[in-house]
């Protein structure tokens, strides 16, 4: 149920930051700006992609973890499924030679 959560929160969390981003390039400065406003703009920039790149991944691992977790109940399941089919013929045979 958190492994869901999480998934599900991380991942709208990273769309916002995708339809932010014209926010964060507003502030961009003119080409003809000094240096250094260029290099803090750049860096800043380069945090925000870092960070949405890093919210993507962790929602992709949360959801890797679902999909694991439910394939091993699946197979659980299965598991117990065919002992109860095979308990159940073994009983039916034990009737029939009756």
């Amino acid at each position: 149920m958190h492994l869901k959560l999480a998934t599900t929160v991380l991942f709208v969390i990273g769309l916002a930051m995708l339809m932010a981003w014209p926010l964060v390039w507003r502030g961009r400065p003119a080409p003809e700006a000094p240096p250094k406003e260029l290099a803090e703009f750049s860096l800043r920039f380069l945090i925000y992609f870092a960070l949405t790149a890093l919210v993507f991944l962790s929602s992709a691992i949360c959801a890797l973890l679902l999909v694991r977790r439910a394939r091993e109940e699946f197979a659980e399941q299965a598991g117990k499924n065919l002992r109860g089919l095979i308990e159940g013929t073994l009983r039916d045979h034990g009737r029939k030679r009756d």
